[in-house]
This record gives C-alpha cells, sequence and structure tokens, in this order.
C-alpha cells in the first residue's frame, strides 16, 4: 500500500518491528487510486497482496521474507480463487497461514495480514539504532588461541610444582638410610668415653 492508496487514519500502525521480526497490519484490496477492488476474489487477494508487497519493500524485504499469514475471507466460497493467486504470487516454501472467514469492517471479500522475518537485523544492529553500544562478546578465533594458551600455562605450572616436589623428595632421600625402614638411631655410651 502506497501513500496513494492510503485508507483513512485509524489508530493502528501499517508496520511495526520487534527484533528480527517485521509485523504487517491486514492488507485490504485498496486501490492506488484509494478506492476497493471490486472484482473476482482472485483480483482482490493479488491487490492485497501488491499492498502487502509494498509494505515490505519499505522494510528491505519481500515476500519471500515472510514467515506467517492470516487470511480473513467473507465466504468459504471464495476459498479456492483466492488459493490459486495465492499460490501464484508467493513463492516456495509458503509461509504458515490461518484462513478465518469473517466479515470484514471494509466492502472488500478478504483481508491479509503478515509477519516477516529479516535475517539482516540481529541483537547488535537493534542496539545501535536504539543508541546503545551493543555487549561485547568473545570471539571464536581469540578464544580458541587463549585456550590452549591457558592450558599450555597451566601444565607447565603443574610440571614444575611436580619438578620441585620431586627434588625436594630426592634431596631428602640422600640423607635418608635406605630400606623399606630407617634404621635406629645407635645408643650412645654412658658415661662419655674419657669422663670419669
Amino acid at each position: 500500500m502506497t501513500q496513494s492508496n492510503a485508507a483513512p487514519p485509524v489508530p493502528l500502525s501499517r508496520t511495526r518491528r520487534a527484533g528480527q521480526f517485521v509485523f504487517i497490519s491486514g492488507q485490504l484490496p485498496r486501490t492506488p487510486e484509494g478506492g476497493m477492488c471490486q472484482g473476482p476474489i482472485g483480483e482482490q487477494t493479488a491487490q492485497a497482496i501488491a499492498n502487502l508487497r509494498s509494505l515490505l519493500e519499505a522494510e528491505g524485504l519481500g515476500l519471500g521474507d515472510v514467515v506467517k499469514t492470516t487470511v480473513w475471507l467473507t465466504s468459504a466460497e471464495h476459498m479456492a480463487g483466492m488459493n490459486a493467486a495465492y499460490a501464484e504470487l508467493f513463492p516456495q516454501p509458503y509461509p504458515t497461514r490461518s484462513t478465518v472467514v469473517s466479515g470484514l469492517v471494509a466492502a472488500a471479500d478478504i483481508e491479509i495480514e503478515a509477519v516477516a522475518f529479516d535475517p539482516r537485523s540481529g541483537a547488535p544492529n537493534q542496539a545501535r539504532r536504539r543508541g546503545r553500544k551493543p555487549a561485547r562478546t568473545a570471539r571464536k578465533a581469540g578464544s580458541a588461541r587463549a585456550l590452549p594458551c591457558l592450558a599450555q600455562r597451566c601444565a607447565r605450572g603443574q610440571q614444575g610444582k611436580s619438578a620441585g616436589r620431586g627434588a625436594a623428595i630426592r634431596s631428602a632421600g640422600r640423607d635418608r638410610p635406605r630400606g623399606r625402614y630407617p634404621l635406629p638411631r645407635p645408643i650412645r655410651p654412658w658415661p662419655p668415653q674419657g669422663r670419669p
């Protein structure tokens, strides 16, 4: 829907972003001149989808980015004609869809709303758009380099501690008699020799 065929002002947004999703309000088969298409259901469906495509292009998206649609029909008899035009205009894989038979507030037989997914707008882009700095995340390459270095340092430290303990044990072992049990200390004679 372009500015030339805009409907009278109502309290709603034609499009609204929420994270990586774009929600589009229901589109009627309104012509570029501002009137309502009164042709067969196939023509009305094509016009409603054309208005939907116009709003998607304003967001930098297309019909292929739509992941969910809801279609309102005034009669179940319009189902076949709507499906024929719908399948011709939407690319495959088709978005998920709910179809409801209900009365409409406008003089039309169809209304289509959609939800599109924008893979380009992630959390960092949203943060920049709102004037906030995105949270820093650890780089995979840096993490891959840091982990081996940390592991090597830990390994060297453990080896150093083990080597130090081994050296201390070896040095202490030189002063001790060999064998399973240490020899008892000799008894010193009393009184000392050479003294009365």
